[in-house]
């Protein structure tokens, strides 16, 4: 169960947020996906949550890259 109206929102925050702020050469990382959400959406969360919310999206058909490693993340 969401603990809060906004934990429904939070995979379209996701969404929105990579098609706006990541690109090849800029991919984001779960760690600044967790600061975007607590911060502009008051949605807490851990980078486990963040991965799987990817996963979903990806399962969905979204095309979103996954860049492993340091300095790696999606896009």
């Amino acid at each position: 169960m969401p603990k809060s109206d906004n934990q429904k929102l939070k995979i379209f925050y996701i969404l929105d947020y990579l098609q706006r702020n990541s690109h090849r050469s800029h991919p984001v990382g779960a760690g600044e996906l967790t600061r975007m959400l607590e911060h502009s959406h008051g949605i807490s969360c851990d980078r486990k949550t963040i991965y799987s919310d990817v996963a979903a999206l990806q399962e969905y058909g979204v095309d979103i890259v996954s860049v492993p490693g340091k300095g790696g993340g999606y896009y």
